[in-house]
């Protein structure tokens, strides 16, 4: 599980050649569009400063809510709805502003 995480995270850091935009996450595969969404969450809850008390927020209440990657998935596709703006945004932030968004 330390692999996925690792390499979902890999996948999450910008490039010139390429990034993933909201309104392309959610026409994509949904397999790879859920992973995508999840290597976000992950890198959300566990790689940012723990000592950050938003942080310890966010997290405590995405491990508390013992969702899975498909809800997880739902929760951001319904933010880049709700949101349009978000969808010619880059995929990774309008997920952690979905994630923040439901933890508040």
């Amino acid at each position: 599980m330390k692999r996925l995480g690792l390499v979902a995270i890999a996948l999450l850091f910008p490039s010139t050649a390429f990034s993933l935009t909201g309104a392309e996450l959610i026409q994509g595969d949904k397999a790879f569009s859920t992973g995508y969404v999840f290597g976000v969450v992950e890198y959300q809850t566990g790689v940012l400063d723990h000592d950050d008390p938003d942080f310890m927020k966010v997290r405590n209440c995405v491990i508390g809510a013992r969702m899975t990657a498909h809800t997880f998935y739902e929760v951001s596709v319904q933010y880049f709805r709700t949101h349009p703006k978000t969808l010619t945004e880059p995929a990774f932030a309008g997920i952690i502003k979905a994630i923040k968004d439901m933890c508040q």
